[in-house]
């Protein structure tokens, strides 16, 4: 029976020193970049987080678009509601 070799990968473990010693500085500075994300945001980009329907309907091709999805959710309305 033939050997094969077989490669031995070592575990990586994940260098914690540099957040500090209790992590508070690296959650500090998240806290306060979302904090200026969220004072930049405008009430249409809070719309858009909240429904992000509101995004993409701008974009939606009515006259392509319409009938198609409008035939396709009535076959899956069709066929799922007897299951």
């Amino acid at each position: 029976m033939p050997t094969r070799s077989v490669k031995i990968i070592q575990l990586q473990h994940p260098d914690t020193t540099s957040y500090g010693s209790s992590g508070a500085g690296y959650s500090s500075s998240w806290f306060s970049r979302l904090r200026e994300k969220m004072k930049e945001m405008t009430f249409f980009n809070w719309v858009e987080m909240f429904l992000p329907c509101c995004r993409w309907i701008r974009t939606y091709k009515w006259r392509e678009y319409l009938q198609v999805d409008l035939m396709a959710g009535t076959t899956v309305g069709i066929m799922l509601v007897p299951q």
